[in-house]
C-alpha cells in the first residue's frame, strides 16, 4: 500500500495564517473583541494540525512557529481587514464573498483610498513577510494576478449592473491598486458643541484639515441632542465619542485614516474611550434654545469644560 505523501511542517505556518485567519475571522466575527479575533482561529489551529497526520508532520518547534504566525500575520492584518470587512457588512450590508455580495455601494472607509483594500493589505502583508523569509515574496504576484484578473473580471460585470453609474463614478476616481492620498467620500457631519473650549478647538482643528466629504456642525443644532462628538454619514448611520473621532480621521488623508481603522478594531474603541472618559472628555450636556452658543461663542467658565 502506497503511503500517502506527508508534509512536514517544522515551524507552523505563516502563510496560512495570512491566507485564512485574516480573513476568515473578520468574516465569521466582525465584531468580536481583538483579543478573541486573534485567540480563535489559533486555539482553531492549535488543536486541528495534530490531527492532519500522517499527511502533516508537525515538527518540535511547530508551536514557536504558530507563535510567529499569530504576531506577524494575524494581529497586525487586523486594522484593515476589520475596517474593509466592518464596511461590507455595516455599510453595504453583505460580505466580499460572491454569494453574498452588498447590496449598496460601498465607498467609504478603506474604499474612498483604494478599490482593493483586501487584496493591496494582503500583498503588503506578503512583502512584509519577505523581509523575513523570501520565499513570500513569490506570493505578491499571485495576489496581485487573482486582483487584476479574476477580481478586475468579476468588478467590471457585477458591480456595474448592479450600481450602475454610481459605480462608474466611483470607479474613475478610486484607483484598484494606488490607494489615494486624500479620500473620495460621500457626505458626512461631525457635531461638535462650540459651547466646549476642547470641543470647539477639535472642532477647529478638524475643519481646519479640509475633510473630504466632512461637513463640521454645531452639536446644538442636531436634533438628538447628543451628549458626545457625534459622526452621521448621509445613509443614517451614527458613532458617538472615538468611535466619531475614529471615523472624522478617515475623511483627512492616508496616514491618519490607518489610526482611525486601528482605533475602530472592536476592543480598542472601547478602551480608548474608557481612557477617553477618565481623562475628563466623558459625555455631556448641550443646551438648546436660547441657553446654547452659536459657533465660535464659548459658555460662561463656571460652565466650560473639557469635556466633549
Amino acid at each position: 500500500m502506497t503511503r500517502p505523501p506527508q508534509v512536514p511542517v517544522s515551524e507552523g505556518s505563516p502563510l496560512r495564517g495570512a491566507l485564512l485567519w485574516g480573513a476568515l475571522s473578520v468574516l465569521v466575527a466582525p465584531r468580536a473583541p481583538l483579543p478573541l479575533t486573534a485567540a480563535a482561529p489559533a486555539r482553531l489551529d492549535l488543536a486541528v494540525m495534530p490531527l492532519g497526520e500522517p499527511v502533516v508532520v508537525l515538527g518540535e518547534h511547530w508551536l514557536a512557529g504558530e507563535a510567529v504566525a499569530i504576531a506577524v500575520c494575524l494581529v497586525p492584518g487586523l486594522p484593515l481587514g476589520v475596517a474593509a470587512a466592518r464596511e461590507f457588512a455595516v455599510s453595504g450590508r453583505g460580505t466580499p464573498l460572491p454569494y453574498d455580495p452588498p447590496t449598496r455601494l460601498v465607498t467609504t472607509g478603506p474604499y474612498g483610498y483604494v478599490r482593493n483594500p483586501m487584496q493591496v493589505s494582503m500583498a503588503g502583508a506578503y512583502l512584509v513577510l519577505g523581509t523575513l523569509d523570501a520565499r513570500f515574496l513569490a506570493a505578491v504576484p499571485v495576489v496581485v494576478a487573482y486582483g487584476a484578473g479574476l477580481a478586475a473580471w468579476h468588478e467590471g460585470e457585477q458591480p456595474a449592473g448592479r450600481f450602475g453609474a454610481g459605480w462608474a463614478d466611483y470607479r474613475r476616481a478610486v484607483r484598484p491598486w494606488g490607494p489615494r492620498l486624500r479620500p473620495v467620500m460621500p457626505p458626512a457631519s461631525v457635531y461638535v458643541d462650540a459651547g466646549c473650549s476642547t470641543c470647539s478647538e477639535v472642532g477647529r482643528w478638524i475643519a481646519a484639515r479640509n475633510p473630504s466629504g466632512l461637513r463640521v456642525l454645531e452639536a446644538g443644532d442636531h436634533p438628538g441632542g447628543p451628549r458626545r462628538i457625534t459622526y452621521e454619514r448621509a445613509d443614517g448611520q451614527a458613532f458617538q465619542g472615538m468611535a466619531a473621532v475614529a471615523h472624522v480621521l478617515t475623511h483627512i488623508h492616508l496616514g491618519r485614516a490607518l489610526a482611525g481603522w486601528f482605533l475602530l478594531i472592536p476592543g480598542i474603541t472601547r478602551f480608548a474611550q474608557l481612557c477617553a472618559d477618565a481623562f475628563g472628555y466623558g459625555p455631556r450636556a448641550v443646551p438648546a434654545g436660547p441657553d446654547r452658543p452659536g459657533p465660535g461663542q464659548a459658555r460662561a467658565p463656571a460652565e466650560r469644560g473639557k469635556r466633549g
